[in-house]
Formats: structure tokens, sequence, C-alpha cells
């Protein structure tokens, strides 16, 4: 019984252990994949921007060229900068949100693997009674056929 009970207990912690590092290794591929995201998403952001700086400069030498449509260009400078702003404050909203949105999910899975531990710790607590309970219905029988045959 003995060598039974601390086989199923080496099993259940080699079942732990591999559950946390297969979690182990979701977080991490997670990791990796939001880190590949954030990388394109910055490659995007400096292509787009490398884009607004070629158009701006064109902008400039049509105007050097062309004083006629200099009321013009100013007009349309000033709704590109003004596009600019909105899109600059649209994408930091967006990143709070993911920020925010990926801290409720780590704080959710946290919790969920804590509730996890403390299910296994209860069962293991309760396993542990039962035993040391059977042990001492065992050693009181014992006892009572030693007094009946002694």
């Amino acid at each position: 019984v003995l060598l039974r009970d601390k086989a199923l207990l080496r099993d259940k912690a080699l079942l732990r252990d591999k559950a946390l590092l297969h979690n182990e290794a979701l977080l991490r591929d997670k990791a990796l994949l939001h880190n590949e995201a954030l990388l394109r998403d910055k490659a995007l952001l400096h292509n787009e921007a490398l884009l607004r700086d070629k158009a701006l400069l064109h902008n400039e030498a049509l105007l050097r060229n062309k004083a006629l449509l200099h009321n013009e260009a100013l007009l349309h400078n000033e709704a590109l900068l003004r596009d600019k702003a909105l899109l600059l404050h649209n994408e930091a909203l967006l990143r709070n949100e993911a920020l925010l949105h990926n801290e409720a999910l780590l704080r959710d899975k946290a919790l969920l693997h804590n509730e996890a531990l403390l299910c296994n710790k209860v069962l293991l607590h309760n396993e542990a009674l039962l035993r040391n309970e059977a042990l001492l219905r065992n050693e009181a029988l014992l006892r009572d056929k030693a007094l009946q045959l002694g």
C-alpha cells in the first residue's frame, strides 16, 4: 500500500511538472508571437513615417517651384498634420487597449493557475487524511484482535 501510494504521488508530481513545463512553453511561444507582432507594427510605422517624410519633401519641392500653389499646399499640409495627429492618437489608444487586454488575460491565467494549485493541494491533503484515518483504523483493529487473542 505504501509503495502504491508513493508511486501515485510520484506520478502526480511528474504530471504536475509536465503541465508546468507545458505552460511555460506556451507562455514563451505567446511572448514570442507578441514580440514578432510588435516588431512588425514598429516596421510598418517606420515605413509609413518614411513615406510621409518623402511626401512632405515632395510637397516642399512643389511649393518652391510653384509659387501660385503656395496657399493650397499649406492647407494640404495642415490637413496632413491633423490626420497624422489623429492617427498617432488612435494608435496610442489601440496600444493602451491591447496592453490592458494582455494584462487582464495574464491576471485571469494566473488566477486559474492558482486555483488549480490549491485544488491539487487540497486533494493531496485529503488523500493524506484518508490514509492516516485508514492506518489508525487498522492499528485499532490490530490492537483489538491482539487483546482478544492475548
